[in-house]
């Protein structure tokens, strides 16, 4: 595996333009490190706020890195010369597009200069216990087992949170920077609300609890509303939105399981999640079975069997060894 990952190929990712290829390669080098997944991160911060830049600017996005890049790899302010342009344009176009380059060499001078302290990093770690802190926002993050977060000792003003497993947010809001969650190659910008974000089996699922957020891929952005949610595979720029079907994430931070008229292949991946386990539907036409309970998450796996029995009756429980058969 890569130790370092060429900024021309992390790029052409943020850009949508990688090859099969390159988008394997990043992706397995952004999770190998959360310093990695960091500075991906960084870099699409400088693209989209030079998209934003460049909305009347007569440079395209390419030349704006290409500029940009040049100017990173000299270390040094150089003038920018500007082409003569079309009579179209107007002297506002012309001072955007020297604001796009000069923007975008002063944001990467604040992301990776040397000898700044504020860059400093805090991580939260969850092991086999979820964790529920409160960010220095004043924002509340619910974070599953096996999960971490991390975030800029400097908080107030890069708010920005970077997510190995699954948490839950509750957004502080009345603050001027914009709150944001990058977990794989995805970014999660808040714009109102409560959220729930996972990474999981290759890919990462997002679902709105309350408000609204902007979920982004390499070039494309969609709108998630309240019960809307969005499963992204890894390697894959499509984005399909679609309704929440239960409340079943928020297990551990409601600490209950609520199954309304729930499939059972559902209600057990769940459980199987919660309390790593191994229960297996051998008889496939009970997957779809619907299940209606409410148990607490402290109940014992086999008080929660027992439970779904009894509201099941057409389902038989066998246990072998570690692995729970349902029959």
């Amino acid at each position: 595996m890569k130790g370092t990952m060429s900024e021309d190929i992390l790029i052409k990712y943020l850009l949508g333009e990688a090859n099969a290829v390159e988008k394997m390669e990043t992706e397995i080098w952004v999770t190998a490190d959360l310093k990695n997944a960091k500075k991906l991160d960084d870099l699409r911060i400088i693209l989209e706020a030079s998209r934003k830049l460049a909305v009347s600017s007569p440079l395209n996005e390419e030349q704006a890195w290409s500029n940009f890049k040049v100017r990173k790899e000299k270390q040094v302010p150089d003038p920018i010369l500007l082409k003569s342009v079309s009579t179209r344009f107007s002297w506002a176009q012309i001072a955007a597009a020297v604001l796009l380059i000069s923007a975008a060499g002063w944001m990467y001078s604040y992301l990776y200069h040397p000898g700044r302290n504020d860059i400093k990093t805090i991580t939260l770690t969850s092991t086999e216990k979820f964790i529920t802190d409160t960010l220095p926002d004043g924002s509340i993050v619910h974070l599953n087992k096996n999960s971490s977060i991390t975030y800029a000792k400097n908080f107030s003003k890069y708010r920005n949170i970077n997510l190995i497993g699954e948490a839950f947010f509750e957004v502080k809001h009345g603050i001027k920077s914009t709150f944001t969650v990058s977990v794989n190659d995805v970014l999660v910008k808040d714009i109102g609300t409560a959220f729930n974000v996972k990474a999981y089996l290759g890919k990462t699922e997002v679902i709105v609890e309350e408000g609204v957020v902007e979920v982004s891929k390499a070039a494309k952005t969609i709108r998630l509303n309240e019960n809307e949610m969005v499963n992204i595979q890894n390697g894959s720029a499509e984005m399909i939105v679609e309704k929440s079907p239960d409340h079943l994430y928020n297990y551990y931070r409601s600490k209950i399981f609520t199954a309304n008229n729930t499939p059972l292949d559902r209600l057990v991946n769940v459980l199987n999640e919660a309390y790593g386990a191994d229960i297996r539907i051998d008889n496939k036409a009970l997957n779809h079975v619907p299940i209606t309970v409410t148990i607490r998450w402290d109940s014992p796996l086999s008080d929660i069997l027992e439970i779904i029995r009894e509201t099941t009756p057409e389902i038989r429980i066998q246990k072998k060894g570690p692995i729970i058969h349902l029959q």
